[in-house]
């Protein structure tokens, strides 16, 4: 197991004196779940045959050095079996055309870790690299898709450098990998029911509370969640508030602030009302998921990072 990888705990402690335990740097329940060996080694397994059942082979890294979030919340890992086939895993909740590229980066990243170890690392030759995205869409939409790096590049004659990077809707109940991955499939159900529970009205909390009680009493993740009952509880409003914002930030304002900017725009015939109108949306939409994240009494300087709001501004919400 490298070194890099923390087996005991959800989060890494900040070097910030004065950090709290949400001004600290954490893993997502995902990747606190699948840096266990034995579910990474299931989570592999499921895509592609690794050719070992045994999780000693496995090196387990943090992707967390090449590009790293500005919410503090850790998502990615890397998994190398057997010095010939390294996995890179990428966790999102809304569309980033830049998954391949950063692939390609953690890729390299992870090489140069190694090298920095053994200078001749590469001429013993380079495992062969897999990317993988696991995707929190819709229920109805596409379960697996390809996405590629040649996606990225402006018009021209094709190139060689151009790995594909699978997307795994866990959303989707079609989704071929989580019938082979029982981890996967109890990490989907557990999203799935807390989303559900938000839904139908329930304070965020108490649909996490709702999404473990549900998980333990069907077997599934049962264990981990009996052990990390409480991170999970802390983490998860966190994580699913964060996805909500940088999905509404990736649509570039609500579709409302759009529609009065362009309206706006139209009846002045002046491309300051467009812009207005979304930056209006935009902050709106940062007020709410700051509210939000204050009755799940996280922390202002923790919530002012994650939404670009002055600590003053969340104090009056």
């Amino acid at each position: 197991m490298s070194d890099t990888t923390q087996e005991s705990g959800i989060s890494q402690n900040s070097t910030d004196p004065d950090t709290t335990v949400n001004r600290e740097i954490k893993d997502s329940v995902f990747r606190d779940l699948f840096k266990l060996p034995e579910n990474a080694l299931s989570l592999c397994n499921a895509v592609r045959d690794t050719g070992t059942s045994d999780p000693k082979d496995l090196e387990i890294f943090n992707l967390d050095e090449a590009v790293i979030s500005p919410y503090r919340l850790l998502n990615d890992l890397g998994v190398l079996i057997g010095h010939s086939m390294l996995f890179i895993w990428e966790h999102q909740s809304s569309t980033d055309r830049l998954i391949p590229w950063r692939a390609l980066e953690y890729y390299v990243m992870l090489i140069r870790r190694k090298m920095q170890m053994d200078v001749s690392y590469p001429q013993q030759g380079l495992p062969r690299p897999f990317f993988y995205e696991i995707f929190l869409g819709s229920k109805s939409g596409p379960a697996v898709q390809k996405r590629e790096l040649a996606e990225l590049y402006l018009p021209g004659d094709e190139t060689g450098i151009n790995p594909p990077v699978l997307r795994y809707n866990i959303c989707n109940p079609e989704c071929p990998i989580l019938s082979a991955c029982p981890p996967l499939f109890g990490y989907a159900e557990l999203i799935g029911r807390i989303k559900e529970g938000v839904k139908a009205g329930l304070p965020m909390k108490e649909a996490v509370a709702g999404a473990i009680e549900y998980c333990i009493q069907h077997d599934l993740l049962r264990d981990y969640l009996l052990s990390k009952r409480a991170e999970v509880m802390e983490i998860m409003p966190v994580q699913l508030s964060m996805e909500e914002f940088t999905e509404y930030v990736k649509a570039d304002g609500h579709a409302e602030g759009r529609a009065e900017g362009r309206a706006e725009g139209r009846a002045e015939g002046r491309a300051e009302g467009r812009a207005e109108g979304r930056a209006e949306g935009r902050a709106e939409v940062s007020e709410e998921i700051a509210r939000k994240m204050k009755k799940e009494n996280a922390d202002y300087n923790f919530i002012s990072r994650v939404t670009s709001l002055p600590v003053e501004r969340i104090a009056q919400l």
